[in-house]
């Protein structure tokens, strides 16, 4: 792991975030900070998640919604948490929400969607304990998918609970945060 990639997120080469005994910052989907030590880190690998058959897209109703899913394969520990990179397989677009109610790769007018042609580097999320994301699928094509998929790998962190706020830690955006209107 090269000292330049601790604390950036999204970097193009997939590495931990923090190392153990550094400081964490999480902010709970019930808007409460939890600050924690790393103890341990290690790799999750790939996991491939069925969303099953989508039907084909409906040029009337285009990207046509074909179902809701949540990532329960992605749910990890008590005083955990998970940096993860999705990967599609298939050809359809997926809209992820983190917690269920709040969209995440957010713009003003609503959530951007991934597929197939999004930079691997841009699908990275983070999973605080049992908060695993909720994804909404679209069908894209004009025919149907018999199977689509999606993978997801990453990083596991235990975290030891501390009492009291460190002076310096990472934070980690393990919620989303719905966009802001003037």
């Amino acid at each position: 792991m090269s000292c330049t990639s601790v604390y950036l997120l999204y970097k193009k080469p997939f590495e931990p975030i923090v190392r153990p005994k550094d400081n964490v910052a999480i902010l709970s989907p019930q808007r409460r900070w939890f600050y924690g030590k790393v103890i341990y880190v290690e790799p999750i690998q790939p996991q491939t998640i069925s969303l099953g058959k989508i039907p084909a897209a409906d040029p009337s109703n285009y990207p046509t919604l074909a179902g809701t899913y949540t990532l329960k394969d992605m749910q990890i520990g008590k005083h955990e948490f998970a940096q993860y990179r999705l990967f599609i397989l298939d050809d359809y677009m997926l809209e992820v929400y983190l917690p269920a109610a709040v969209s995440r790769f957010n713009l003003k007018s609503g959530p951007t969607r991934i597929s197939v042609k999004t930079p691997n580097n841009f699908t990275e999320i983070y999973v605080y304990e049992d908060n695993v994301p909720t994804v909404k699928y679209y069908s894209t094509v004009f025919r149907d998918i018999d199977n689509a998929r999606l993978v997801f790998y990453g990083y596991r962190y235990v975290v030891q609970p501390l009492t009291t706020p460190p002076s310096e830690y990472t934070v980690i955006p393990a919620t989303g945060v719905a966009p802001i209107s003037p």
